[in-house]
């Protein structure tokens, strides 16, 4: 619309009362753009007091079921810092809208532009702020941040003189501005630091200190040179370990931690160990730290922090962390992934073992390969044995997975212990994965070295005389079964599968939002539909849907025995020479 049709239909909007239902009408873009027009029109009818914007905020409440309110109170966002009224008047809009949850768009943000105008309004909002209950005070900082670039003297006044207020919540808007506010020039962010050092002496409740620990960040980020006194800050804060304060640390290093130097990062690890997992914000933002850092190829400060908080933590698991489960299989990760089963592995912790199976088994199954971390080298041959062990152990349901990781610590080891690897990669996995790991191998033949070629070829010559002898079982009489016990077989299978199906139907949800078709015959599905007068008939062809998943043969041939192999391979620990 152009602007004369504007200022026309808001008019006549105002004269008719239908101001809300204009603005409603309304692209929420016409409203919230730069240069909207339609904010320009509505600052043009208030300050020519055609229409009183305050009022109209006023009117709205929370019950207001014609229409959606917020379309208005974003107008009124957007035209705040043009419109001639009283900083008291806003003042009681934001009360009764935030008293009646109708707080939409950066209204704050508004206010700040609208003190920012002149310093009296500041000072009035100020004083009038003071003396009301509490719903005003997320005001409080904004209006003292407006007056930085009109008055820094008034500003680090009153700063220095609420900061001392009895009321906890006024003291905690004074810690947000004074690190928020613009006063960058000369020793201005030194002269704020120093006012949080000293609330920090009086302030005993966590909400205040996790507060001034933000401030104290926010202050060193614009001044980097003031790090070290807002290091000797954080401490002060964290040293009682409030979970308050740990988890606004964890929230400044996980979304904020390309700007903490790295001495910062290293002080704040060791706090960041006694998260348990009843602290769950703390361990999300723990969960976007670590993979911040894995992608930012500074792993070990994460790989100690991560190992830490799972053994100290029996029930807290990788899928506890947000994301980070999938972000460990990754591709661009492979080298971390590599590092933590290799470190992992030779700990033998239960806690970290099970919880590379529940990363490792999450993944694609098929796609994931591993290798050893070579900086853990040199190892002593029981060191690499007991590696082997746990590989098959913890990796025995990934076959891909166990089998690369034990043929790339093969070319690290001695002759006899080849052969011990060699052994434990037929029998258990190559003689429980007939299908999956004789592809894995076959596909491996192309790039591998000769040592690696000749292992694999005598894995594959061994499986293949397994399998012939395997076939022979059929002349074997007295274990053949006859064709009538197989029918019997299948028939009961059926019998059983279609009273479990019955079972699991009775009281579904389904029934209730979807119906039964019966299908008589074919391989179509004839739905009828109606669309206005016309009814018509809508053939679908089924097709038919397979997934397959190899099970362990070795787990149907000799379950007890495999269950035992894994059961020692998992549990047994690692007795060092030294020791012994």
């Amino acid at each position: 619309m152009e602007q004369a049709e504007i200022k026309a239909t808001l008019e006549d909007a105002v004269k008719n009362d239908t101001l809300l239902k204009f603005l409603n009408d309304l692209d929420f873009r016409d409203i919230r753009n730069k240069d909207s027009l339609i904010a320009e029109e509505l600052a043009y009818l208030h300050n020519n007091q055609i229409l009183d914007l305050n009022e109209q905020l006023l009117k709205l409440t929370n019950q207001e079921n014609n229409y959606n309110s917020s379309s208005l109170t974003f107008a009124y966002c957007s035209v705040l810092p043009k419109l001639d009224t009283t900083v008291i008047d806003v003042v009681n809009v934001f009360v009764h809208l935030k008293d009646e949850e109708l707080v939409y768009g950066d209204y704050e943000q508004a206010y700040f532009l609208f003190c920012q105008q002149n310093l009296d309004r500041c000072k009035a909002g100020l004083s009038f702020i003071l003396e009301q209950p509490e719903n005003s005070y997320p005001l409080l900082a904004n209006t003292i941040m407006g007056a930085a670039k009109l008055d820094s003297s008034w500003v680090i006044e009153q700063l220095s003189t609420l900061i001392k207020h009895e009321s906890a919540g006024i003291r905690l808007q004074i810690y947000s501005a004074i690190g928020r506010v613009s006063l960058n020039d000369l020793d201005m962010p030194s002269v704020r630091l120093k006012l949080l050092e000293s609330a920090l002496n009086i302030e005993t409740g966590s909400s205040e200190k996790s507060e001034i620990f933000r401030s104290a960040f926010l202050i060193a980020k614009q001044t980097p040179i003031l790090w070290p006194q807002a290091q000797l800050l954080f401490e002060q804060c964290l040293q009682k370990y409030e979970h308050l304060v740990i988890q606004e640390a964890s929230y400044l290093a996980a979304f904020n931690g390309q700007d903490l130097p790295d001495n910062v990062v290293t002080f704040l690890i060791p706090y960041f160990k006694n998260t348990t997992p009843a602290q769950s914000k703390t361990l999300d933002h723990l969960s976007y730290f670590i993979i911040n850092e894995i992608n930012g190829e500074k792993c070990s400060l994460v790989e100690d922090l991560l190992e830490t908080l799972l053994i100290k933590n029996n029930e807290l698991k990788v899928s506890d962390f947000q994301h980070l489960d999938h972000e460990l299989v990754n591709e661009r990760n492979s080298d971390f992934l590599n590092r933590i089963v290799t470190k992992w592995l030779l700990i033998g912790d239960v806690q970290l073992c099970c919880a590379l199976h529940d990363v490792i088994t999450k993944g694609d199954r098929d796609l994931i390969e591993l290798s050893i971390d070579e900086s853990v080298l040199p190892l002593t041959d029981n060191e690499f044995l007991f590696l082997v062990r746990k590989t098959v152990g913890w990796l025995f349901y990934t076959p891909n997975a166990a089998i690369s990781f034990l043929l790339s610590i093969i070319p690290h080891t001695k002759a006899d212990l080849k052969t011990q690897i060699t052994q434990l990669l037929y029998d258990p996995l190559l003689l429980s994965y007939t299908g999956k790991g004789k592809d894995f191998l076959t596909k491996k033949i192309e790039n591998a070295d000769n040592d690696i070629l000749t292992i694999i070829n005598q894995l594959l010559s061994d499986l293949e005389r397994y399998q012939a002898d395997f076939k022979d079982i059929k002349n074997v009489k007295e274990l053949s079964v006859s064709q009538k016990e197989v029918n019997i077989y299948w028939q009961d299978f059926e019998e059983k599968m279609s009273q479990s199906m019955s079972e699991a139907r009775k009281g579904s949800i389904v029934d209730l939002i979807a119906t039964t078709q019966t299908i008589l015959y074919g391989n179509d599905v004839v739905t009828p539909s109606a669309l206005g007068n016309k009814n018509q008939r809508i053939k679908n062809t089924m097709h038919s849907v397979r997934y397959s998943y190899e099970m362990p043969k070795m787990s149907v041939i000799d379950p007890e025995g495999l269950d035992i192999m894994l059961r020692v391979f998992r549990c047994e620990r690692f007795i060092n020479e030294k020791d012994a």
